[in-house]
Formats: C-alpha cells, sequence, structure tokens
C-alpha cells in the first residue's frame, strides 16, 4: 500500500493505483473464508476510492486520513504477521540509513558511477530534444533515471529485516 501511503492532499498522484490494489486485494481475498474481513474492508474501500477517482476531484485532507487508516486496518488483518500493524508503524518512523565510508566505500563509488551514467544519459536527452522536439518520446525517456538509481540503492545491506531504504 505504498501508493496509499504517497497520496498527498491536493492531488491525484496514485488515485488509479491505489483503485487497482484494492480491487486486486478484495478480488485475491475472496475466495478464502479466512480472509472474510480483509475481503469486506477492501471491498468498502473499493467502493469509496471508485467515488473519489469519477469525481475527478483531487484527494482531500480527509481523503488522506482515511487511506492512512485503512492501511493500518489491511496490514493488520493480512494473514500470517500477527506484528504487521507494527511494521506499519515502524515504516512511518523508518531510521534513516547510515553508510560507513570506510566499509561501503565500493557500494558509494558504484552509486555514484551509475548516478554519472544517469545524468549523462539525460543530457543527452535534453541535447536530442532541443535538436529534434518531434523526437520527444526519445527524449522524455531520459528523464526516469530515479527507477534505475532506486534498484542501485536496493543493494544496500538494510539496517533491519524487511525495512525499505530506497524511496
Amino acid at each position: 500500500m505504498v501508493e496509499a501511503g504517497a497520496g498527498q492532499a491536493g492531488t491525484t498522484q496514485g488515485q488509479f493505483a491505489v483503485l487497482d490494489l484494492l480491487g486486486n486485494l478484495r478480488d485475491e481475498a475472496g475466495g478464502d473464508p479466512a480472509l472474510a474481513a480483509l475481503q469486506a474492508t477492501c471491498a468498502n474501500a473499493w467502493q469509496r476510492m471508485v467515488t473519489i477517482v469519477e469525481s475527478g476531484e483531487s484527494y482531500s485532507a480527509g481523503d488522506i486520513a482515511w487511506l492512512k487508516e485503512l492501511m493500518t486496518q489491511i496490514t493488520a488483518q493480512l494473514p500470517g504477521t500477527p506484528a504487521a500493524a507494527q511494521r506499519a508503524q515502524a515504516a512511518e518512523a523508518e531510521l534513516p540509513l547510515n553508510l560507513n565510508l570506510a566499509e561501503d566505500a565500493d557500494l558509494l563509488r558504484e552509486f555514484i558511477n551509475e548516478s554519472r551514467e544517469h545524468l549523462d544519459n539525460i543530457e543527452q536527452g535534453v541535447l536530442v530534444l532541443e535538436k529534434q522536439p518531434t523526437e520527444r518520446w526519445r527524449g522524455i525517456s531520459q528523464f526516469d533515471p530515479h527507477q534505475p538509481a532506486r534498484a542501485c540503492v536496493g543493494i544496500a545491506p538494510r539496517p533491519r529485516a524487511g525495512g525499505p531504504i530506497a524511496h
């Protein structure tokens, strides 16, 4: 439910992703009687998200508060994860990743090299756009370097088991 946590009042960002996720959770939980509560929660939440999306309006502050509460409810209802609610709270108070320059020099070098490559690609994309504005698709593809950079960060040791370090 990262999409729900990333939503902000005044924007529509993530609305379709949350709607899709809730529909998938609802459908997957529907076939298992042990997940009836999760299925009902997701079905009701899906209906509310349909209303939000179809309105064409941005998230309100109330919508964001509801999504955060919904994340807690869904996490607590997931099977086999008695500490799921604790993990959701821990994610909000995520500890920063501390790198030891002596021990993590290779990791930092790799990250810097990857970042430089992405910046070079962006520069080339801008040059293409300047020379050939009709080749917009080629230039635009150069402006999404953060996805591979996040993947590169994913090789770093995690401060705690299961804790996210990217984004």
